[in-house]
């Protein structure tokens, strides 16, 4: 969620005190402030207690916001300032478990945006207006938050990539220090260039373009598997070809933003200043392994292969079950990292793709050999207590707790049996 509103504002969201937020917004137009206060008011504050004393005043908060919204609505005033609240609503209602509402938010957003002409080229794009940049941040604010939440088996996406064309957003720095040179810094459809060839746009650049691949990702795993369809082992079908672009994207990821010379947990620990581009680049890592944890998972692979009639490729299958489990280590080792340095993030989705990377682990935790079945029970644990700390901020993620939990007592009942 940081992420999202760095991308539609230029600065990160300060999850303090409520007084404190409505001194801070109050130069805000209210349909902006009030949910923006909404959100935020139920996030961990630094200097004072929890927040569910404060659940009827955050409700208050939205009550009011979608007073405010719904009268813009009603007037056509479907400006910047109705699509920035209309967008922090839209995280308001996806995390009170109004997924419905959240849905329809997202979808008229997007088409309000698409009705001006935001999602498109122009030649205003090119102004260093920031008027211009938040243009840009909201539309693909929005981007995100479809990819996030709709590309389901019931919501499709409301605007797909092609619809896209507009530049991406400047780099952090020149948004942050109001760089007066116009620069362009590529769109979603650039072509390859050079093979191998790294342009560095910045972290949020990248998210963005793996917001895309997560969003046809989802899209393939929720599509049926239909009987003219390709094996997914065979050049051509429709999981090399994902398969396919995230490699691409892995020859065109900049060297900065690696792993090994991103320095997390120094950075983490020396450098504050550095806390905006280090959530974002947690968002990276967390999307670039979720999305193979995604596509080899062991029950998307038995779902699509449930109907298939020819034979099926044992060696396929065993490489596909080892890809979902290296990734979704990953994502534990990121989880620890983050638990070391004590870097809190407060992004529901993150949890999502950490529930995503449970269901992997649980299927191994029943291993019958015991030290593996210990091994991936503790990872399984620390991707439970991830979900548990954002689901005291975000009641819907206590769901996915609460079945993950269940399971997991249950195959550790069965595993310690075994060994008996």
């Amino acid at each position: 969620m940081e992420t999202y509103l760095t991308c539609f504002h230029d600065q990160p969201y300060c999850p303090f005190s409520k007084e404190w937020l409505l001194r801070h917004t109050s130069s805000l137009p209210p349909e902006i402030a009030f949910p923006l206060v909404a959100l935020t008011s139920r996030l961990p504050r630094r200097f004072r207690g929890a927040l569910h004393e404060d659940t009827s005043d955050a409700r208050t908060f939205a009550d009011k916001a979608w007073d405010l919204l719904s009268n813009q609505y009603k007037d056509g005033k479907m400006g910047l300032s109705f699509l920035q609240g209309t967008f922090l609503m839209a995280q308001v209602d996806f995390a009170d478990g109004k997924a419905h509402r959240g849905y329809a938010s997202v979808a008229l957003g997007l088409r309000a945006i698409q009705s001006v002409g935001l999602n498109k080229e122009k030649g205003s794009y090119l102004s260093n207006d920031p008027e211009v940049e938040t243009r840009k941040r909201i539309t693909w604010a929005f981007f995100m938050l479809d990819r996030s939440y709709s590309a389901s088996r019931n919501y499709s996406l409301s605007l797909s990539d092609k619809q896209f064309t507009l530049p991406f957003p400047s780099l952090e720095t020149e948004a942050l220090l109001g760089h007066n040179e116009s620069r362009t810094h590529g769109s979603l459809h650039d072509g390859p260039g050079k093979q191998g060839q790294k342009v560095d746009h910045g972290i949020l650049v990248c998210l963005l373009r793996l917001y895309s691949l997560w969003g046809k990702t989802t899209e393939y795993v929720f599509e049926p598997f239909a009987e003219s369809s390709l094996p997914p082992w065979q050049t051509g079908s429709a999981l090399a070809i994902l398969e396919s672009e995230w490699l691409q994207f892995e020859t065109h990821f900049a060297d900065a933003h690696r792993y090994i010379n991103v320095d997390f947990k120094r950075r983490a620990r020396e450098d504050p200043q550095s806390r905006t581009y280090l959530s974002t680049w947690v968002c990276v890592q967390f999307m670039f392994h979720s999305i193979q944890c995604l596509l080899h998972h062991p029950f998307v692979i038995m779902t699509k292969l449930r109907n298939f009639n020819g034979n099926l490729s044992a060696t396929f299958l065993q490489k596909s079950f080892e890809t979902s489990l290296l990734h979704s280590r990953w994502i534990v080792r990121f989880i620890k990292e983050m638990s070391e340095v004590n870097f809190e993030t407060c992004d529901p989705f993150l949890g999502y793709l950490a529930a995503i990377a449970a269901t992997i682990q649980l299927e191994h935790t029943g291993s019958k050999n015991p030290q593996i079945a210990l091994l991936l029970n503790k990872e399984f644990r620390i991707l439970v207590d991830f979900m548990t700390e954002l689901s005291v901020y975000w009641g819907n993620m206590s769901v996915l707790v609460s079945k993950l939990a269940q399971y997991g007592t249950k195959l550790l009942i069965i595993s310690r049996s075994r060994s008996t």
